[in-house]
């Protein structure tokens, strides 16, 4: 009793310290990552002898809305422009006795920059105006990442029009695995970036969370929409929480000056190009992509009040041949003469004979259930009179009627269609800037993204369709309230929600009551599986599975900043707020019925008579099926605080300190509907330990415990030995957040109504008739007793989960070079702990394999498999990386990055569902046994982009005086993006078992030899002779991810031309292309060892261990483009 009042009384002093930084703050809060929208300008202001001015006026005037603010310099000679919207600003420094002093135009991100002034003794009259841009070193934090603006974004190949493709660039990102290591093939989510876990990056919109708790959905704002995109990848301020990178868009804003665009983009496979592998003599499948839309901003009051507005639709066309085999017009009317062959052979190459009449037994013969009888102690059946049923079953009719008529010849693949896939999305986003005062600015957001479409698949509707509508909405409002030069507050409420209504298209079309099914437990098509027969007909009847997803995250969050001489310090509070309203896929089941021919065999044991249709067709049922589960409501929080104090204890030496803390609730559901394996829970059916927890147990109504320790420090420093260098390091603890998908299992269970019956008379009595009244057969609600899933197989989900973490350090030099020019060398690393292992908890241990099969030797051997996470893997990451970037100047621009890196860790799995790659193990009970190389290890990597200006026509260095000449020659833009780096490891492994019982999948041999060949290619990566199976009952020697696989190389490509028809009016037309080259990079090879291998069955594509027949990176893929703006 004393510890439960020493941990309540702890929880009282968490929960009063809160409160308490809550009423600080006047507001409440709740949000993924404390983040922000708006950006800081800091800087020094000296006269020539670097002594500090005190008192010196800077005025920053926005270029695009005219909003003036005013700042003075303290004591130590500092101003920070704190809380400041991105944009453009004309920066104003002066002093009484001192020349003043102009920049601009200085560009302003979301982040920190440095801008500082040196005043000369001179009159008012005596100006000094300095063009160009703050520099691109970062002198006063120590963070690692990035920012595309708006315009590198639209120089770059672009195909898709989404900004997130352009995290291929980052340094020390690596793509899926199962893509070969191609970043663009999964952007953003499905990234390792500094080897942190995929999937476990923190997306934002204007500093409010877009992350969904469903599968670590994002919504990302449309390509024309965004104004920039700032990413955090390592070693970043307190502000935010997130164990990956933080993906912050900020959106488009009106300004005084009226703008607007209308733009098109088309894909089709007209314009593209085979990939290695596709067959020369096959047609490129239907492929049409078409993006139109338009934006429109500017003044509503001048000064005042600014209004941007976009909208955009894509439609995505695709298509597919289906051969399908439905029954002949002579089937339906139970007429199966057409399929009668010749003697049935029993497995010796004899005759068989019926015994009911001592015929010879005929392929597909068909035999009348109502003659079952027993001949010499031999049950058999009598022959329909020329293969041919005289009743059919009414129920079995009416289903029956949902086939096509055939519309090709044959008995088999006798229905063709082209099967197109149709999936528009429509997109609409507006905003709304107010400045109430020159001190008090609203912005209000909004998005709305909806996607319906209806899937086809091998039969026309209504069968296996589906209705998709994905529906996302985003919201935000933001209040800054510069209460003071050196006081602003920053209040934000942003609300995401995302819905899946996924519907097959038969349901509520009371289609069981019009064909008079009396054993539906739901209003849909029930599922007709039907297979028996040589050349059997035919493709059953089903349903697209049911869905219902409903994400909601709330994030109201506040940020106040105050100066206080060589300290700028943020701090803030938070509670994050998930809801997760979803039912799993397939949840509405009429029933699923299975027919396969056993009822018209002459005899149980004959082999080749019997037709499955035909069983069908007499509603002869073999097993039956149903489950139903009602849509259940998972709940999270986490409240959070942080401060962060940037400390320029000199004007070049600046320290960032902070400190964030976090509450981590566990899932719980709003009906109580949970349920999942406890080790802790005593089996009262076998007396011992380990047994189905459900809500209420054991005093607990939620998955996990709540954590109430989560401290996350940081620490950084940016040190500027002169102006053309700066030194900068940091070390910081950052946590990953409880996905909804890892605990998806324990949520809903227990909830559904199910039942089911097979036949247990070895194929004499059906087990029920399609036309019976439907009361024989069990249906019940899902039980919650703790022994009720004995023998079965079940999910874990610990109660005593550990927050997961990441440790993250970096330490690097930038130097400014001419042609401003920036260099930076960073040792970027980080370590992961309490990493999600997802394995079988029941796996026989090692100590107790045995050349036989054995589950007995199972921990908890009254239950079958149990698939869970536990939280004890670990990963390490070390790199180097070298940077260089070039603005835009002079026609030209780059940007280029080589990674040296090395990533080891236990699995892949970042506890967002099968998410991150597979993850193969052998000993569950050990995951440093499984420690190595990760999915994601690419050890070198080269990424460059570069735009160019060609230079002819107006404004540039050659023929710009004829205008005729400039139509022609002028406005050309050259881009490319480039992509090379080393493959992706993999593991050897054999298709065998090792005994254990365990959900793994596959296994791992013994390394007897070389694995190495002499020339590595498609033909063979590997020599597979290295390898041998492991002895039954052990583990194979061979180690995780241990050969590495084919290099990637791509190079993408955009050439464009702008016409300028006024100074304000612009016509760009381009030609974009991903793989520009075609150039083929192969995927991984054949990974099990004992495949055999076949270089001659299909030349050019072979097949078996170590053999590659398939690339990463897709043919050529084009894109043509226009855009109006003015």
């Amino acid at each position: 009793m004393g510890f439960i009042q020493e941990k309540l009384h702890m929880f009282g002093k968490l929960c009063g310290c809160f409160i308490g930084f809550c009423l600080l703050l006047c507001a409440g809060a709740v949000a993924v990552a404390q983040s922000s929208a708006t950006g800081e300008v800091r800087g020094t202001v000296t006269d020539t002898s670097n002594a500090v001015i005190v008192g010196a006026t800077v005025l920053l005037t926005n270029i695009d809305t005219g909003e003036i603010t005013q700042f003075t310099t303290n004591k130590d000679g500092l101003y920070d422009t704190v809380s400041t919207p991105s944009g453009h600003y004309r920066i104003d420094f002066s002093r009484q006795g001192f020349a003043p002093l102009q920049r601009s135009p200085i560009t302003l991100t979301v982040s920190t920059i440095t801008v500082n002034a040196q005043l000369h003794v001179g009159s008012i009259e005596e100006k000094v105006v300095v063009t160009g841009d703050a520099s691109l070193l970062k002198t006063e934090t120590s963070d690692q990442g990035t920012t595309f603006d708006s315009k590198t974004m639209q120089q770059l190949p672009q195909v898709g029009q989404s900004w997130d493709n352009f995290t291929i660039l980052l340094p020390g990102s690596a793509g899926t695995a199962t893509q070969g290591g191609d970043p663009a093939a999964s952007p953003g989510l499905g990234v390792s970036i500094n080897g942190t876990l995929p999937y476990s990056s923190n997306f934002l919109a204007d500093g409010a969370s877009v992350t969904l708790p469903q599968s670590a959905n994002t919504d990302t704002n449309t390509f024309e929409t965004i104004s920039e995109v700032n990413i955090e990848t390592s070693t970043f301020s307190a502000q935010y929480g997130a164990g990956g990178a933080v993906f912050n868009q900020i959106t488009k804003s009106g300004t005084n000056t009226f703008h607007g665009s209308a733009y098109e983009y088309l894909q089709n496979n007209e314009l593209n190009a085979r990939s290695y592998f596709d067959d020369p003599n096959t047609a490129i499948p239907p492929y049409h992509v078409h993006v139109f839309g338009g934006s429109i901003s500017g003044p509503i009051l001048k000064n005042k009040m600014f209004f941007y507005f976009n909208t955009e639709k894509t439609i995505s066309n695709t298509s597919a041949d289906e051969f399908v085999t439905v029954p002949t017009l002579a089937e339906r009317g139970g007429d199966f003469s057409d399929v009668l062959g010749g003697p049935a052979l029993d497995g010796n190459g004899n005759q068989q004979i019926n015994p009911c009449d001592g015929t010879v037994i005929l392929t597909n013969q068909i035999f009348d259930q109502s003659t079952l009888t027993t001949v010499n102690g031999q049950p058999c059946r009598r022959a329909f009179a020329g293969n041919k049923i005289a009743t059919v079953d009414p129920v079995a009719n009416g289903l029956q009627a949902y086939y096509p008529a055939p519309n090709r010849p044959g008995l088999t693949n006798n229905y063709f269609q082209v099967t197109p896939v149709q999936n528009p999305y429509l997109t609409f986003y507006g905003r709304l800037d107010y400045d109430i005062t020159s001190k008090n600015r609203i912005t209000f957001a909004a998005t709305s993204r909806d996607n319906k479409a209806l899937y086809r698949n091998e039969l026309p509707c209504p069968i296996n369709c589906q209705f998709d509508d994905v529906a996302d909405h985003v919201l935000l409002l933001s209040d800054t309230w510069t209460i003071n030069p050196t006081f602003v507050n920053e209040f934000r409420f942003g609300f995401n929600r995302q819905g899946n209504w996924f519907a097959p298209s038969t349901l509520n079309q009371g289609i069981p009551q019009k064909v008079g099914l009396q054993y539906a437990k739901a209003d849909i098509l029930p599922d007709i599986s039907i297979n028996g027969g040589v050349g059997s007909c035919c493709d059953g009847l089903y349903n697209s599975g049911n869905y219902i997803g409903v994400g909601n995250s709330f994030d109201p969050s506040d940020v106040v900043t105050l100066v206080r001489g060589k300290h700028v310090i943020h701090f803030g509070g938070e509670v994050l707020r998930y809801q997760n309203n979803s039912v799993p896929y397939g949840n509405v089941q009429a029933g699923e019925f299975n027919f396969s021919g056993v009822y018209t065999q002459a005899t149980p044991s004959t082999v080749g008579s019997g037709f499955g249709y035909a069983d069908f067709l007499l509603g002869e049922v073999q097993s039956w099926s149903a489950n139903n589960q009602p849509v259940s409501g998972a709940r999270q929080f986490s409240p959070q605080m942080f401060v962060q104090d940037d400390y320029k204890i000199r004007s070049n030496l600046t320290l960032n300190l902070g400190l964030r803390y976090q509450i981590q609730s566990g899932w719980s559901e709003v009906h109580g509907y949970e349920g999942t394996f406890d080790p802790t829970l005593l089996n009262t059916a076998t007396g011992t330990l380990g047994a189905m927890w459900f809500v209420g147990d054991n005093g607990r109504g939620q998955l996990q415990k709540n954590v109430y320790d989560i401290f996350l420090p940081r620490l950084g420093f940016s040190y500027s030995p002169n102006s053309t260098t700066v030194v900068r390091g940091g070390f910081g603890i950052y946590s990953y957040n409880w996905s909804s998908d890892t605990y998806g299992s324990g949520v809903g269970f227990g909830s559904n109504s199910y039942g089911s019956a097979s036949d247990q008379t070895n194929g004499l009595t059906p087990v029920v008739s399609l036309s019976g009244l439907g009361s024989n057969l069990p249906y019940l609600k899902a039980s919650t007793s703790s022994t009720a899933y004995n023998g079965q197989g079940v999910n874990y989900n610990p109660y005593h989960t550990p927050v997961a973490k990441s440790y993250q350090y970096s330490f690097g030099v930038q130097h400014q070079l001419p042609q401003q020019i920036v260099l930076n060398v960073s040792y970027v690393g980080s370590h992961g702990t309490n990493l999600s292992f997802p394995h079988d908890i029941n796996q026989v241990p090692q100590s107790q394999l045995g050349p036989n099969d054995d589950p007995s030797g199972r921990p908890y051997p009254q239950f079958e498999g149990i698939g869970g996470d536990t939280y004890n893997a670990i990963s390490n990451y070390n790199s180097l990386q070298l940077e260089a970037q070039r603005r835009l100047a002079s026609g030209w621009s780059f940007s280029a990055n080589y990674t040296w890196s090395h990533f080891l860790n236990d699995q892949d799995s970042a506890g967002w569902g099968g998410h991150g790659g597979t993850q193969n193990y052998q000993n569950g009970y050990d995951p440093h046994a499984n420690y190595g190389p990760s999915n994601f290890d690419i050890r070198n990597s080269f990424k460059a982009s570069a735009v160019y200006q060609l230079p002819f026509g107006r404004n540039r260095k050659f023929l710009n005086k004829n205008a005729a000449v400039d139509a022609v020659a002028g406005g050309w833009q050259l881009s490319l993006i480039e992509v090379a780096h080393s493959g992706n490891p993999f593991t050897v492994t054999y298709g065998g078992t090792n005994l254990s019982y365990s959900q793994a999948g596959s296994w791992r041999p013994n390394l007897v030899g070389n694995p190495a060949v002499a020339h590595r290619g498609i033909n063979g990566w590997f020599n597979p002779a290295a390898f041998a199976t492991a002895a039954a009952g052990t583990f194979g020697n061979l180690g995780r991810n241990t050969i590495y696989g084919p290099d990637l190389t791509e190079l993408n490509a955009s050439l464009g031309k702008t016409f300028s028809f006024t100074h304000n009016v612009q016509l760009q037309v381009r030609i974009d292309a991903t793989n520009a080259l075609n150039h083929p990079s192969f995927g991984q090879p054949d990974t099990n060892f004992d495949d055999p291998v076949d270089l001659t069955d299909n030349p050019g594509r072979p097949t078996g261990a170590g053999t590659i027949s398939s690339t990463t990176v897709g043919g050529r893929n084009v894109q043509l483009g226009g855009r109006l703006s003015f």
